[in-house]
């Protein structure tokens, strides 16, 4: 009986040990795909990037998800008719950022990142390549050409899963 019991219980941590450690993998890969709002002042006919998202730590080498169309919360967006959207990239949170998006990493030019309202689709960029998974990415907005200043209002995610539009693509 106590052989028998014994048994039992080894069995059973045996059971719970390998089920905690796959939830502890499974959390540690998992990318950042959880959508979180901005809000980005674009001033017309500003050459440079003049507005940003917070950082966003990135966890695979998918491309950024931007939803132009909703926030977060589902509320509809407001902004200009078209966008430019940049994604930049540091190794560290703080350190300065680079442009990983008009660019592949090996240096080949990519078309404008131009996002137009009531969209959603995919930025492609270098973060990961760059610097590496668990290196920051951020978002930023300025005017499209053509286009008017005004607030941009949507929601966007460092990493993504699925497939869809591209908004820029190899030049």
């Amino acid at each position: 009986m106590l052989k028998r019991m014994v048994s039992f219980l080894l069995v059973a941590v045996f059971v719970v040990s390998v089920f905690v450690l796959n939830v502890q993998i499974d959390a540690a890969s998992t990318n950042n795909n959880v959508d979180v709002n901005f809000v980005l002042p674009i001033q017309n006919n500003v050459d440079s990037c003049n507005t940003l998202s917070s950082s966003r730590i990135k966890r695979d080498y998918s491309s950024s998800y931007v939803n132009y169309k909703k926030n977060a919360s589902g509320v509809t967006s407001t902004g200009p008719y078209e966008i430019e959207v940049i994604v930049y990239g540091a190794a560290e949170e703080d350190w300065t950022y680079y442009d990983c998006t008009r660019y592949t990493y090996d240096g080949q030019p990519r078309t404008k990142a131009i996002v137009r309202i009531y969209t959603e689709g995919f930025v492609r960029q270098d973060v990961a390549e760059r610097f590496g998974v668990g290196s920051w990415g951020q978002i930023y907005g300025r005017t499209a050409p053509n286009s008017t200043s005004g607030t941009a209002i949507g929601c966007w995610s460092v990493d993504s899963v699925g497939s869809g539009t591209y908004y820029n693509q190899i030049a």
